[in-house]
């Protein structure tokens, strides 16, 4: 192997934490400008890679890091960023109570020759770094927390972009972006390839790998399995290399409902400005899938229904009942159970362990004369660690101890164990692997075989068109169209989130 032609060269790579041997003797290899894809499961070892890369984490004695042929070690993240090296993580570190531009140069802030931070100067440059990366309509004194979360994921890359990188690292940068920030995204990567800029990208979706990557390098149980050239190995040896198995069928076969029993029943649901006069039945056994453009009220629907916002307007029946929810408690007590679109924010309480996060929302179950029952809390995780194929030493492991997948799937586990009857899911396979993906479209569709009801908002319209019975397209705030099994197609959804197909409702009638 001619080793001098890669800008980053990388051998014998490995990381113990404790008992933990995250990473393995791995390699990567990258040349100047390359488009190289880092693929892998949940727990394969790549998170612990590019921390390495960008100073996080110190590797093990042994780790050969090479940049222009001279071996080299970061101290820190800042040290790293000095030589060029830099990442934008999938998880989120605006500060959300500053600016734009304070956020793009925090701790390289221009100065003053008095020392002082010179806003003027920043707010001018935050706007030329936007720019450059194609980012548009943000507002430099604009307070960070207050953007979509879209907004906010390409606020990290201009963050990253601030910092003049060599190679710059994307850990699912697409994962909460629409396809139209995908495709912007996409442009300004391939304009660093132009100007010499390596990228690592890592994503789980191969559609998206297709567009834009040149080259990969596969990892399996924190060890290297193999690097390739983008068409010239087929995505079914890829899939097969991160898994470790043949990968057959991505998707289950789709459910056939049983029932007309209506489980849902929905009628002008309206919330402020997000959601404007929606009505929809959900049957028994049903999956409804939530698709359209993001930031057009989906996940607002599922919150509104969870009983999240008090200036809801509407009525809900459940089960042929009218049912008043009134917040997050009511609408357990009532038989719904939501899956939240930001697993670190909503789902979980990081800083505690699995065991506390799974039984949070269902206490009164596992307490006996008011105090919780270690042995009922043990028999629900063990029962849940086998439905979901969760990978964890320890129920007393802590859950920022998981990889993302299995931190989703303590997430989904918490929100079946209150046994709803309604279970709504915010985008549940966003930023995991293929194998967990596999085991929650598993889950997804014995909870539909069981007669729950399911209503499933995704960002992947591949899931959707799959596993769903039927789709109900969401355009500014409001359903312009709700498809019946033998319509759901990508063009059929696209075509009614951009407003060219007449608006209809559910069974086909045109509004």
């Amino acid at each position: 192997m001619d080793t001098s032609t890669y800008i980053l060269d990388c051998t014998h790579v490995s990381k113990t934490f404790g008992r933990t041997q995250a990473l393995t003797e791995a390699e990567l290899h990258c040349k100047q400008g390359e488009i190289h894809c880092i693929l892998g499961e949940n727990g394969a070892g790549k998170s612990t890679l590019i921390k390495i890369l960008c100073g996080v984490h110190k590797p093990d004695p042994g780790t050969v890091i090479k940049l222009d042929g001279k071996e080299i070690s970061f101290s820190s993240p800042r040290d790293a960023a000095e030589h060029g090296i830099v990442a934008v993580f999938q998880e989120l570190s605006i500060i959300s109570e500053i600016t734009v531009a304070e956020n793009i140069f925090l701790g390289v802030e221009p100065r003053k020759k008095s020392r002082l931070i010179d806003y003027e100067k920043m707010n001018r440059e935050a706007v030329r770094v936007m720019q450059y990366v194609g980012v548009e309509g943000i507002s430099p004194t604009a307070i960070a927390g207050r953007l979509p979360l879209a907004q906010r994921q390409l606020l990290e890359v201009c963050k990253a972009v601030a910092k003049n990188p060599r190679i710059i690292i994307f850990d699912e940068a697409t994962s909460a972006l629409s396809k139209k920030e995908v495709q912007i995204l996409f442009t300004f990567i391939k304009k660093l390839k132009s100007e010499g800029v390596t990228s690592l990208f890592i994503s789980h979706r191969m559609e998206e790998l297709a567009q834009i990557v040149d080259g990969g390098s596969v990892y399996r149980d924190s060890h290297y399995i193999a690097s390739f050239e983008w068409g010239k190995v087929s995505e079914q040896q890829i899939l097969n290399w991160i898994v470790g198995r043949e990968v057959q069928d991505i998707y289950p076969p789709r459910n056939r409902v049983k029932s007309d029993e209506i489980a849902l029943s929905i009628r002008h649901l309206s919330m402020g400005k997000k959601l404007r006069d929606i009505s929809i039945d959900v049957r028994k056994g049903e999956i409804l899938g939530i698709a359209g453009l993001q930031g057009h009220g989906q996940t607002e629907f599922l919150y509104t229904v969870f009983g999240n916002y008090r200036d809801a307007t509407g009525e809900i029946a459940i089960n042929g009942k009218p049912a008043k929810i009134r917040g997050i408690p009511s609408a357990i007590q009532k038989g719904l159970a939501l899956v939240p679109e930001e697993r670190k924010l909503d789902g979980l309480m990081l800083e505690r362990s699995i065991l506390e996060n799974m039984v949070l929302m269902t206490l009164r179950r596992h307490s006996r004369g008011g105090v919780l029952d270690r042995r009922r809390e043990l028999q629900s995780y063990r029962d849940m660690q086998v439905l979901m194929q969760i990978k964890a030493a320890s129920p007393d492991a802590l859950a920022n101890e998981l990889s993302g997948g299995n931190q989703q799937k303590i997430v989904i586990a918490k929100a079946l164990l209150t046994d709803a009857s309604i279970v709504l899911l915010a985008d549940p396979t966003r930023g995991i692997d293929i194998g967990a993906k596999l085991e929650i479209y598993r889950v997804i569709n014995e909870l539909a075989a069981a007669g729950k009801a399911v209503i499933y908002y995704s960002t992947e319209l591949s899931e959707l068109i799959y596993l769903a019975n039927r789709v109900a397209v969401f355009v500014e705030g409001s359903i312009a169209a709700v498809l019946e099994e033998d319509e759901i197609s990508d063009m059929n959804v696209m075509k009614y989130a951009m407003g060219a197909g007449t608006a209809r409702k559910q069974g086909g009638q045109e509004l």
